[in-house]
């Protein structure tokens, strides 16, 4: 029998962290352990960081600390930074990264174009 899908999430954000687990049969001796591996690179930017970007925003939304029209500046040079931009983009709320000479290449070109 083929696996029942999971139902359609309202939106993008609740499919943060709702990733699959699954069972790694092969990596350890037989009958020494079970190991589960959580498919993060599932979440919408590809990054465990989304959950955390999520939290961010909606614990300050919560605390009265974001509204409507504000703008969330992160320094930032990689993951948090694209996960942050997606989240504002999604709510609605302006972004701004900064970053330093030391960012990997191309990341600043990423969460630009989300």
């Amino acid at each position: 029998m083929a696996p029942i899908p999971p139902p359609p999430a309202p939106t993008i954000l609740d499919t943060i962290g709702n990733t699959p687990v699954v069972q790694l049969k092969h990596v350890v001796p037989e009958g020494s352990a079970d190991v589960y591996v959580k498919l993060e690179y599932m979440n919408p930017t590809g990054s465990y960081k989304d959950r955390m970007a999520r939290s961010m925003i909606e614990e300050a939304e919560r605390r009265g600390e974001l509204r409507s029209n504000m703008t969330v500046i992160e320094a930032t040079g990689g993951s948090t930074g694209s996960s942050l931009a997606f989240i504002c983009a999604v709510k609605g709320y302006k972004f701004l990264a900064l970053s330093s000479d030391a960012t990997s290449n191309g990341k600043p070109d990423d969460i630009d174009e989300e």
